[in-house]
């Protein structure tokens, strides 16, 4: 284990038990034991449908680079970047490991790229969804953070279409990273059509993880409104895709607090916290397994020994 990923694992722990700290364990266990077993077997699943729509975005930013690879081999190769991402070497292994899945010889960069205009372009919509529904339904949201996601928007919207493009005309032609720039700027797809699938695909995905949380809310028997979350759980969400944290873990339900702290008692919080993290869990150990049935982890070993 590296030591970016032992620093990870520590703050999580720190921020966690942190929580902890305020935490009734008699109510924890209390709350723990009223929750229906199906509530969080429905959250499981539909996490890994999310997993799913997810992995249908890049399958679509990937046809447009011109990448020819099937449904089924990118959803594997997505699963298996989510069990490396989750056991293996973090946020940026995980990436790497599935643009090496799909690619080639010839197209590594444009794989690569498409991995990071994957998650530009959620992060862009994410952003645009909670300022959106913070301004429309939630005016207690600290207007310096409306603020901040709206920078994140502008500098992702710009980024994706103008970032290539200056970079090539401030390099010389003859520049080594001239062609890869050039080859990577292909994985932002610009055409209307493409751009309103993709952005309707990251908003199904968005809604569906606002809605798990309803369901969570609903197990453990809380009075929350689908409203309230449709305006902060993007920005839970937000921070934890951060890559300062394991999983997410203490940074998810320091989130809560801040946002939901309101109409969630602290040990809610923590059922939270801990039913999300089981669902990833889960789903990244299922990307384990269909990472050793389809062969994907030798794949990528001997494509990892060939790039080394």
């Amino acid at each position: 284990m590296n030591l970016k990923k032992i620093i990870k694992i520590i703050f999580s722990i720190t921020l966690f038990v942190a929580v902890l700290c305020f935490v009734d364990f008699n109510n924890l266990y209390q709350s723990f034991k009223l929750i229906p077993w199906y509530y969080i077997l429905v959250i499981i699943v539909g996490y890994g449908l999310g997993q799913v729509i997810s992995a249908a975005k890049w399958y679509f930013i990937l046809r447009e680079t011109h990448i020819d690879v099937s449904f089924k081999k990118v959803l594997v190769s997505y699963y298996t970047g989510m069990f490396v991402n989750s056991f293996a070497l973090g946020i940026l292994g995980g990436d790497l490991a599935r643009a090496l899945l799909v690619s080639n010889k010839t197209n590594k960069t444009e794989a690569m790229a498409s991995v990071f205009a994957d998650r530009l372009q959620g992060l862009a919509v994410l952003a645009l969804l909670g300022t959106f529904c913070a301004l429309i339904f939630d005016n207690s949201i600290n207007q310096n953070f409306l603020i901040l996601l709206a920078v994140i928007e502008v500098v992702a919207i710009f980024v994706w279409f103008f970032g290539s493009d200056i970079v090539l005309k401030l390099l010389p032609h003859n520049n080594k990273f001239y062609p890869k720039i050039e080859s990577a700027s292909k994985s932002f797809p610009r055409a209307p059509k493409v751009l309103l699938l993709i952005t309707f695909i990251s908003v199904a995905f968005h809604l569906l993880q606002v809605f798990l949380h309803y369901v969570m809310g609903v197990g453990i028997g809380v009075d929350i409104s689908f409203v309230l979350l449709l305006a902060t759980i993007p920005f839970v969400n937000i921070l934890t895709s951060l890559p300062f944290s394991w999983q997410g873990l203490g940074v998810r339900e320091a989130g809560y607090i801040y946002f939901l702290s309101a109409v969630l008692t602290k040990e809610e919080i923590v059922i939270f916290g801990a039913i999300w993290l089981l669902a990833v869990t889960i789903n990244s150990l299922l990307g384990g397994v269909i990472a050793f049935l389809s062969g994907s982890m030798n794949l990528l070993k001997d494509k990892e020994s060939v790039n080394s």
